[in-house]
């Protein structure tokens, strides 16, 4: 469960967010894709130069950040997600990957902003989006360009679980 705290941290990013919009995500994807270029495999490269990546991304992280204290109207989008994870075989340390560029490009574009109490209060999110042990069957697609790697497992019950459960 999260703290209270770091639910009114997160939310009282939301006129941060709001203002950068996908600009936010478009330099997160720029930022991760030239410090980890072998991750380009992983995502859908016409989503990204068409700006569909960049919006869905802006537009999750919002909604996470909109609804932290009200888990129930995230939980179809979460699962939509989280079946597309385990269908492309995202890999633990992938989700390391992609938490350490969010937080870093919040440091980078609002450094007034990314104090350490809110980096504090986003990073145990970031931390919760890797996938858990228990196996999953990944669904059939081209994109599968490798074989599924140790650990590439269930990110349906690991999404499902880094949602916030309401008390």
């Amino acid at each position: 469960m999260l703290a209270p705290h770091h639910i009114a941290i997160v939310q009282s990013t939301l006129p941060l967010l709001e203002s950068a919009g996908s600009a936010l995500t478009e330099h997160f994807y720029a930022r991760m894709f030239r410090e980890n270029p072998e991750l380009k495999e992983v995502f859908n490269l016409s989503h990204q130069h068409s700006g569909q990546q960049p919006v869905a991304l802006f537009n999750a992280i919002f909604a996470y950040a909109r609804y932290i204290d009200n888990p129930g109207v995230l939980a179809q989008a979460v699962e939509r997600i989280a079946q597309k994870h385990t269908g492309f075989l995202i890999r633990p340390e992938q989700y390391d990957i992609v938490g350490h560029h969010l937080l870093e490009t919040l440091r980078e574009l609002a450094p007034d902003a990314a104090t350490p109490e809110v980096l504090e209060a986003w990073e145990p999110r970031t931390d919760s989006w890797r996938p858990s042990s228990s196996a999953a069957k990944p669904r059939s697609t081209t994109r599968q360009k490798r074989p599924p790697a140790a650990g590439a497992a269930s990110a349906v019950s690991a999404w499902r679980r880094s949602v916030p459960r309401a008390s």
